[in-house]
């Protein structure tokens, strides 16, 4: 934004009075804004910062490049899969009242049903694909994740 653009050299000329505008003063002017030219930087830099937090959010190609830009900047090989589940099989409601047979003996092809419990994910919502030749922080690794994925959601780390 231009917002948060200043030229302080600029800035100092444009505020000091056309007849003190010597040479020597504009040079004294210019080293006693140094500290405010540094604060400055150090400003834009935590404002690059916080705008980089506050894009990053819990959709996966959000995780994927926090988690990319923090570890394997390179190569950019963590990606992240879903969780494991398994697939029901509806047969019908219990208003409904229809007889249980599905298959007759003579079809011979067994049917497996699950529970609504079984249905439900193995454990993960999601897995985190990291090579195993890249190198990290464990702690960290898991940390940025968990303040960044919804607190709902459970995460497993596969080092492929």
């Amino acid at each position: 934004m231009k917002i948060y653009s200043i030229d302080y050299s600029r800035l100092s000329r444009l505020l000091l009075p056309t007849f003190l505008r010597k040479e020597v003063l504009i040079i004294i002017l210019n080293s006693m804004l140094g500290g405010v030219r540094s604060i400055y930087s150090r400003f834009l830099l935590f404002r690059d910062e916080n705008l980089y937090r506050l894009s990053i959010t819990p959709q996966i190609f959000s995780l994927e490049r926090l988690l990319n830009d923090r570890f394997d900047t390179d190569q950019r090989r963590i990606y992240i899969t879903d969780g494991e589940f398994y697939k029901s099989k509806y047969l019908y409601k219990r208003k409904e009242k229809q007889p249980i047979f599905i298959r007759t003996k003579a079809e011979n092809k067994p049917i497996y049903i699950n529970t609504s419990t079984e249905t439900e994910s193995k454990g993960v919502d999601f897995i985190v694909c990291v090579p195993s030749t890249l190198r990290y922080d464990d702690a960290v690794f898991k940390g940025l994740l968990n303040a960044y994925k919804l607190v709902s959601k459970t995460f497993y780390i596969n080092k492929i």
